[in-house]
């Protein structure tokens, strides 16, 4: 299950594509991971960071904080 759990979230960070907004980012996870919404953001924001990936991690880090508390 970790697994699946796994390559959705690759999914998820790759089909959101250039360009996308912080407010459809956060859009996007909610609708998929409802609760989990920020986990599921967190990780694509730890990967990007494990990555090398600067814009992209500082990109994932607003998503993050876009979600607030309720995320």
């Amino acid at each position: 299950m970790r697994d699946k759990g796994l390559k959705q979230q690759h999914c998820f960070e790759a089909a959101l594509g250039a360009g996308t907004t912080i407010e459809a980012a956060a859009a996007a996870a909610s609708s998929l991971y409802g609760a989990y919404a920020k986990t599921a953001v967190a990780w694509c924001a730890i990967h990007a960071r494990s990555d090398g990936r600067r814009g992209d991690f500082a990109f994932w880090v607003r998503v993050f904080r876009h979600l607030g508390d309720d995320g």
